[in-house]
């Protein structure tokens, strides 16, 4: 297996959305073949993380973004909304849309995904 960089954090979620029913192939990014060396070598220098497959895509003019906690136990996600608030919680999200409806914005994609640890080493965001 080898580990490419992803340009963009767009990209990082469009490929992340539909995973499963594309998988990603070195061929598919832009001056990349896939008998290159891999862009990042998998070892205990970095932190790694994993993250589910198929997750709705963050919508457009908000962020996502993973902290690690300081224990290193998990990633935890907040969104940044149009108007710069960070939300980090159902509630907060759902509080949020009630008094700033978004077109085509629903609770459906406010499910919180936290990256799983790898086993054999801590975290590392790769975007």
């Amino acid at each position: 297996m080898k580990f490419r960089e992803i340009d963009t954090q767009e990209e990082f979620e469009e490929i992340l959305h539909k995973i499963k029913q594309e998988p990603f192939d070195c061929s598919k990014k832009d001056n990349c073949r896939c008998d290159d060396p891999a862009d990042i070598k998998y070892d205990s220098s970095r932190t790694w993380v994993k993250y589910k497959p198929n997750i709705p895509k963050t919508p457009k003019e908000f962020k996502r973004i993973s902290v690690l906690r300081d224990d290193y136990s998990k990633l935890d996600s907040y969104y940044i909304t149009p108007t710069g608030k960070q939300l980090r919680s159902h509630n907060e999200i759902a509080a949020y849309l009630k008094d700033h409806p978004q077109p085509n914005v629903y609770l459906l994609w406010i499910l919180i995904f936290h990256p799983q640890r790898s086993c054999k080493t801590p975290f590392q965001i790769l975007l």
